[in-house]
């Protein structure tokens, strides 16, 4: 167990030899405590607070090859081609898992794989999971490469806006240096010392805006984290490794903001620029009207896409999906009560405001749905598809749409019904 776990249950943490009781088994089963291993970081692809060892655990242990009830992990060699391992289990499935299809389904192994079914391993490297698998019954939920990708280029569009910007504003106060450059150029200063300057205070611009942008993050996150149900942290992403790229894009991007202006401030003649004559140069204005224009444009297509974003969420979080979403408060593992659920349903229904209790084995939208294979009498046809174990109370504690026929009730025996929804039928 984690030490938060054993503070938990102990109150401290040298608890190795220490018995608990595991709940949730036809009876309580009695465990030992073997080991305490230090609380997980965020970062992890599951989290756990105890591990139990299978042995002993006759559903986990008996040969099941068509079954997901476990995740299987694999330690390759250093060196070990593992495409070259992909391709061996076709052949695996087809030595064990064929036998038990034809025996539970009665259909041949052909015949199953023509309906549209089949078992399809991959490995998955560990680093990936989080980003790269959308497979059903994940450990967590995982993120997305897309979703990342798209936000990334989200920001570098915003930085290129807000580099766009900086050279119009720093062209648009050329009138205002013009004189100090003409004055310079006239004392002996070279263009290339002027150059330099201006990209020297472009650099400087960019630097403290990232220092600036650094100390908001940190002042913000703690409400992000809350609003987001996050555990973000700063400095798991602020370290040795990652600020030389921090600093190192600061000065890119200083660079590339402030060539341009550069360019234009230390190009001035000093005779024109004390004659005031330099307002009247026309060249260059295309490009600084192309910029204006561009910027205005980015800034309306921003504009656009963020009310068309905010749309699309708008009609998500209002969809109708057929069963209450709102005031319903979640209590996992109820299970454990066994015998005694009943009894804890009926104390949660004296609480003032508690209208209805149903059990389930998994919420809509979770990960714990098991798969389910069925077929109608005159079909061979199998169809699979995702269940879970729910009470009497379920369907009016989730108010789910009944299109047709009715829902689990304690006036029939219910043994043998099963409700499936529109898709299923």
């Amino acid at each position: 167990m984690t030490e938060s776990t054993a503070r938990r249950y102990f109150g401290k943490t040298k608890v190795v030899g220490e018995n608990l009781q595991l709940l949730g088994g036809p009876i309580p089963q009695q465990i030992s405590v073997a080991a305490v291993c230090a609380d997980l970081p965020e970062n992890v692809h599951f989290k756990f607070d105890i591990l139990v060892s299978n042995k002993g655990n006759q559903f986990l242990t008996e040969q099941n090859h068509i079954g997901f009830a476990a995740n299987t992990y694999f330690l390759l060699q250093e060196g070990a081609d593992a495409k070259a391992l992909d391709a061996k289990f076709p052949a695996i499935v087809e030595k064990y898992a064929v036998g038990e299809i034809q025996r539970n389904f009665g259909v041949s192994w052909a015949q199953y794989k023509a309906a549209g079914n089949g078992y399809h391993y991959y490995l998955t490297a560990l680093p990936d999971i989080h980003l790269q698998s959308h497979l059903e019954g994940e450990l967590q939920p995982n993120g997305d490469a897309a979703t990342v990708r798209i936000f990334t280029w989200i920001a570098l569009f915003i930085l290129l806006i807000a580099g766009v910007n900086f050279m119009n504003l720093a062209t648009a106060r050329s009138a205002e240096r013009a004189r100090e450059v003409g004055i310079r150029k006239a004392l002996g200063s070279e263009r290339r010392l002027l150059t330099a300057q201006f990209l020297i205070e472009a650099l400087l611009v960019s630097l403290a805006s990232v220092a600036i942008a650094v100390v908001l993050v940190f002042l913000a996150l703690p409400a992000f984290n809350q609003l987001a149900g996050k555990q973000f942290s700063l400095w798991t992403y602020l370290n040795w490794s990652t600020v030389p790229g921090l600093l190192g894009f600061a000065v890119l991007l200083g660079l590339l903001a402030g060539f341009y202006p550069a360019s234009v401030l230390s190009s001035f003649r000093p005779i024109e620029v004390l004659k005031g004559k330099f307002l009247a140069k026309k060249s260059g204005a295309w490009l600084r009207n192309g910029l204006v224009v561009f910027q205005f444009a980015a800034s309306i297509a921003m504009i656009i896409s963020t009310l068309v974003v905010f749309s699309q969420m708008g009609f998500i979080s209002n969809k109708k999906l057929g069963f209450q979403k709102e005031q319903i408060f979640v209590l996992h593992n109820a299970f454990a009560l066994q015998a005694k659920t009943d009894a804890f349903k009926q104390e949660l229904l004296k609480i003032p405001g508690v209208e209805a209790v149903g059990g389930t084995s998994e919420m809509p939208g979770g990960q714990g749905w098991f798969g389910t294979t069925f077929k109608k009498q005159e079909d061979n046809e199998s169809v699979t598809g995702r269940a879970a174990i729910v009470d009497d109370d379920y369907v009016q504690t989730m108010r789910l749409d009944v299109l047709a026929g009715r829902a689990f009730s304690k006036q029939f025996n219910d043994s043998l019904s099963v409700i499936i929804n529109e898709r299923a039928a």
